[in-house]
């Protein structure tokens, strides 16, 4: 299937909208002839008419190519000549849900880019791709790079890898979770838009309202890029020309909650199979009628409590009644960071195939790139491989691309293990792969090797880069490494890569540049040689003017983060903001290929987001670790606190000029002696503290952009609107 592209090349909104170049698509000539296999999946649809939509008109003609679904959900079609299409779109409806033993009363679709498109394509068609082929079937401009991007925004939208958005979502449990929690989201908002509407619907007109749910929803995406559900429901109003009560608007955002719990929880067990994917299925559904029925039978304006999805994943597990002697269970922590990767997928990848399958425990890291397995049962004495791919990175808002591993050592696991993934253990799991014999023993060689290489400690190695600036100097270098020789490696292949091809790239430039920095060192390594290796083991040719843009790049890089790692100003809470700096500094030389110069120094970098006052240096700010929540920078200051838990929070001090710190106020004071800022936040203050100099900080909390606020509040009057009120600056959550 199609390998994705960042939305940081799109030039278009997906849905409805113009997008960059000509309305219509370009038809290109192909000679060419394939063999479709597939299945249709929510649980395997069984049953289901299957055909080739060529007249693009979304359903079966008589007269087009069609096969029947078997209990496994597969159909194929024989040798297809595609020679004059530039897409085919497949189309499924009817049959029976294996999973349920329902009546499958909808309509899926999947586009298929035939220039991407092997002799033998596999295909499957699910919920996930009904989404993207809705979006991108009623786009303007029908091209490879729509698609693509349209592609990259759901997958974003639901916080999954692009490489397994295409995949079956009885194979991958990112795939089943993301599946499930859209069809859960349709059938809620389709019993409160069917009670809207007043009347008994047809077949027809309750295939239509399903399909005005899905533009609602692709169209709240293409609009935000994250997925809002009371902003679908809006749009569902709009769309359908209904409107539905706020109180069931707020039953139904607050059960999707509830349903995306059960379903994150159920993927997390390690001993799925087909059998228990459809028990699970079942009773999710079984569980999720009492919510349409209370949502049916709601009285409008009347609170509608939300029913918590009772499901033991656990109970399962079939009990043998017997120890497995073999098998151990452990919890463990980590981080995963390059900048901080929020949303990520992490994995135990238990048969170390460098696959995710729904068979392998998985986790979501937090905002933080945090991660947490618990009570997870793994095989004793092995090393597994923890895969970490997709989310975001906090530091620079991009979508995480590629992935990154580590290796986990299950005798010496514990509750309080931390395993950090970084590009540097990346590296290290290479170096480990190459061992015949895989203990303890190779495992110590192999961080102690790379941590040779790179001049660190084998602990530096091991732990999270954005806790030393010089190995986050280093680590930065080596991902700017990697993304330039697959920019232009890419140009030498002249093609659009699969998410497979654009994996095995990947995967050859970490040996070429990990067997260079082993013969060689960090500060020797000869990148020409690196682009050399790579060739022969890609069967490329990189031309000369490429080869001189990658090696000039990268002394720029190497000399602007040398530089700025030995500079006493740049600190770790610093970092977000140089990664962010670094990669849109870098930005040209990724779109054009060309050398750019960074121009990056620690006064730019350390230069606070708004420029009215140094806030990294102010020694009263928010950011500095020394301050926590709802405390007193000095302990000795004479302090009376009062909590009023309807009014907020007061505070009373004779000492000096503090410094008070406060996370969250949100709700408004009648009295006169408050600051107001932002609308909804506010400090309350003693009068006793007008006009003694006196000054607090207040942080607020994220707002949409991810951002926290620092204030500097100066009490200087007993008029609210005469207090003076000084915006410091706004900075991601890296507290220490």
């Amino acid at each position: 299937m199609k390998n994705i592209v960042s939305l940081a090349v799109a030039c278009i909104s997906f849905l409805f909208l113009t997008a960059c170049g000509s309305n219509t698509s370009s038809a290109t000539v192909y000679s060419k002839k394939i063999s479709l296999s597939g299945a249709v999946v929510d649980g395997y649809i069984s049953g289901a008419t299957v055909c080739l939509d060529l007249n693009n008109n979304g359903s079966c003609d008589i007269s087009e190519p069609r096969a029947i679904s078997s209990s496994s959900g597969a159909f194929s079609f024989s040798t297809l000549d595609v020679s004059d299409r530039d897409f085919l779109v497949v189309v499924a409806s009817g049959g029976k849900d294996t999973a349920t033993g329902k009546n499958f009363v909808d309509k899926f679709k999947s586009v298929l880019d035939i220039s991407e498109a092997s002799q033998a394509e596999q295909i499957f068609v699910t919920p996930l791709t009904d989404l993207i082929s809705g979006a991108f079937l009623n786009s303007a401009t029908k091209t490879s790079p729509v698609l693509q991007d349209i592609t990259a925004q759901i997958a974003y939208a639901y916080r999954i890898s692009e490489d397994i958005v295409h995949k079956s979502p009885m194979q991958y449990a990112g795939v089943f979770a993301k599946t499930q929690e859209i069809q859960q989201t349709i059938a809620l908002m389709e019993v409160a838009a069917a009670k809207a509407k007043g009347v008994s619907l047809t077949s027809l007109e309750l295939l239509q309202l399903k399909s005005d749910i899905k533009k609602a929803i692709v169209t709240q995406i293409a609009t935000d890029t994250n997925l809002d559900i009371a902003k679908v429901l809006t749009n569902l109003e709009t769309i359908s020309k209904i409107t539905i009560p706020d109180n069931e608007k707020t039953f139904i955002v607050a059960q999707i909650a509830e349903i995306k719990k059960a379903i994150d929880t159920f993927v997390q067990n390690t001993k799925l199979t087909t059998t228990y994917i459809n028990k699970f299925q079942a009773a999710l559904e079984t569980e999720e009628e009492k919510a349409f029925a209370a949502l049916e039978n709601a009285v409008e304006s009347a609170y509608i409590s939300p029913l918590v999805i009772n499901i033991n994943v656990f109970e399962l597990v079939p009990d043998t009644n017997t120890t497995e002697i073999n098998t151990t269970i452990i919890s463990f922590g980590g981080v995963m960071a390059d900048g901080y990767i929020s949303g990520a997928t992490v994995c135990l990848d238990m048969n170390s195939d460098g696959i995710c399958t729904i068979a392998e425990p998985s986790v979501t890291t937090s905002t933080t790139g945090t991660f947490n397995f618990s009570n997870t049962t793994v095989q004793k004495n092995t090393f597994i491989p923890l895969i970490g791919f997709g989310g975001i990175d906090t530091a620079s808002g991009a979508l995480f691309q590629g992935e990154f591993q580590s290796i986990l050592d299950v005798n010496t696991t514990s509750a309080t293990t931390l395993i950090a993934i970084t590009p540097f253990t990346d590296l290290m799991r290479v170096q480990f792969s190459k061992s015949s014999i895989k203990d303890k023993t190779a495992l110590n060689t192999s961080v102690k090797d790379v941590a040779d290489a790179f001049g660190v400690s084998s602990e530096a190695l091991l732990q999270d880069t954005m806790l030393d600036v010089g190995v986050f100097a280093k680590s930065q270098e080596m991902q700017q490494i990697k993304s330039l020789i697959e920019l232009i490696a890419k140009r030498a292949m002249s093609t659009t890569l699969t998410a497979a091809q654009k994996k095995d790239l990947q995967s050859k430039i970490k040996k070429a540049l990990l067997a260079q920095l082993l013969e060689s060192g960090y500060e020797a390594l000869d990148i020409s040689r690196v682009l050399s290796t790579l060739e022969i083991d890609m069967r490329i040719t990189i031309s000369t003017q490429d080869k001189t843009f990658v090696i000039a790049q990268l002394g720029e890089i190497r000399g602007v983060l040398s530089t700025l790692a030995k500079d006493t100003n740049i600190y770790v809470w610093t970092l977000p903001r140089l990664q962010s700096m670094l990669e849109s500094a870098l930005a040209p030389a990724y779109l054009n290929a060309r050398y750019t110069d960074l121009n990056l120094t620690a006064a730019i970098v350390t230069n606070s987001i708004f420029d009215k006052t140094d806030a990294l240096y102010d020694t009263q700010a928010c950011l500095k670790d020394t301050y926590y929540k709802n405390t007193l920078i000095d302990t000795n200051a004479t302090l009376t606190r009062k909590e009023d838990l309807t009014n907020g929070i007061s505070v009373n001090s004779d000492y000096g000029a503090v410094t008070l710190y406060y996370p969250s106020l949100e709700v408004v004071k009648s009295n006169e002696n408050i600051v107001i800022f932002e609308e909804k936040y506010y400090f309350s203050f003693d009068r006793a503290w007008i006009n003694t100099g006196k000054q607090i900080y207040i942080e607020t909390p994220q707002d949409a952009s991810g951002l926290y606020g620092c204030y500097k509040v100066k009490l200087n009057s007993d008029m609210q609107s005469e207090i003076e009120l000084i915006q410091v600056y706004r900075y991601l959550d890296f507290h220490l």
